[in-house]
């Protein structure tokens, strides 16, 4: 695919899932792996499905605040996946007796995600070098926390959350708030996400050239006229 059609790009808008977040269905396993380097052993299935379960929970019922940074958030998500398994997959209930064992997990977790971001920080500082960016959420109540604990927050012009707005991310009007808060008409903005209807979709809806994060076996179903990585870390070869 020819890079000639980002060209004229003078901002880009990062979805926080996909891009800066977790790196997409890989996560599944680094949980695993969190739970079972404290002992407890589950099936991949049963975590998925714990975690579906706890993640609307917390999402839903406002668990999550603000403040909570990515260590608190996990901290909290571990501890009520270990009462879920509990519950519904007979593992041991010291488990969930011991404060320690929710801290481990999100440990583990801190761990993993701090190097990825040794590379991406490289990877975002190098596109704020050339571009104002923008960063939006449809989830996240504290991804700004989240983005201070990483040392991220000073790369982004503008971080704009869907919940705030009243709006799903998926929905083209907080493309379109990431756009003015850029100062940018939306066809000299570049969108990157990793869904096609939540993210993509809605970029050409208005006019802005986009990016679709996504393995190569998917690549056949991006719309024409749609840059593709395989990750955050391909951007930068794209806008060369």
């Amino acid at each position: 695919m020819s890079n000639t059609i980002f060209s004229d790009i003078l901002g880009i808008i990062l979805d926080y899932d996909g891009t800066v977040d977790i790196r997409g269905d890989r996560w599944s396993k680094v949980m695993l792996d969190a739970f079972r380097s404290i002992g407890v052993e589950i099936s991949l299935p049963a975590l998925r499905q714990t975690a579906e379960a706890v993640g609307t929970y917390l999402i839903t019922d406002d668990v999550i605040q603000p403040t909570d940074n990515f260590s608190a958030m996990m901290r909290k998500c571990a501890s009520l996946m270990l009462q879920n398994l509990y519950q519904n997959y007979s593992i041991d209930q010291l488990f969930v007796d011991t404060p320690d064992s929710a801290a481990a997990i999100a440990d583990y977790c801190l761990d993993y995600m701090n190097a990825g971001f040794e590379i991406d920080r490289n990877v975002i500082a190098r596109l704020a070098d050339r571009f104002p960016l923008a960063l939006v959420s449809r989830y996240y109540p504290n991804f700004s926390a989240m983005l201070d604990e990483f040392g991220l927050t000073r790369y982004f012009k503008a971080i704009i959350q869907s919940r705030s707005l009243g709006t799903d991310a998926g929905d083209a009007d907080i493309i379109k708030r990431g756009s003015d808060t850029l100062g940018l008409p939306c066809s000299r903005v570049l969108v990157v996400g990793q869904s096609l209807t939540s993210d993509i979709a809605p970029a050409l809806s208005l006019g802005c050239k986009a990016v679709w994060i996504a393995g190569k076996n998917r690549w056949n179903e991006a719309p024409a006229g749609v840059g593709l990585a395989g990750s955050l870390r391909d951007l930068p070869n794209l806008l060369q």
